[in-house]
């Protein structure tokens, strides 16, 4: 049977940060940047062009906590923040 090889990685995609209302008051609101869909093609791409085949790509989610009362929050998907990729080929390197 023929020996595979595998590479794990994490790939950054949008970044959180913190928006306040003007002259910095108010609470403050998180906020994603946008999110890098042509960088994370190309690197895709790349990895394949190394003869490299994607076989898992999973979401790194960052949740939004919203406040609805002092004992109830609600939390929803606000960005994803990264992949988690796996790729596999061929051991000699050949696809």
């Amino acid at each position: 049977m023929a020996e595979r090889s595998y590479v794990h990685e994490f790939i950054r995609a949008s970044a959180i940060g913190e928006e306040r209302g003007a002259f910095g008051m108010g609470m403050p609101k998180e906020t994603a940047t946008s999110y890098p869909a042509k960088e994370i093609e190309a690197h895709l791409n790349r990895r394949a062009s190394e003869g490299w085949k994607l076989v898992s790509m999973e979401p790194n989610w960052y949740y939004e906590v919203k406040g609805v009362s002092g004992a109830l929050s609600v939390t929803r998907p606000l960005a994803i923040t990264g992949w988690y990729l796996t790729f596999e080929r061929m051991a000699s390197g050949e696809p």
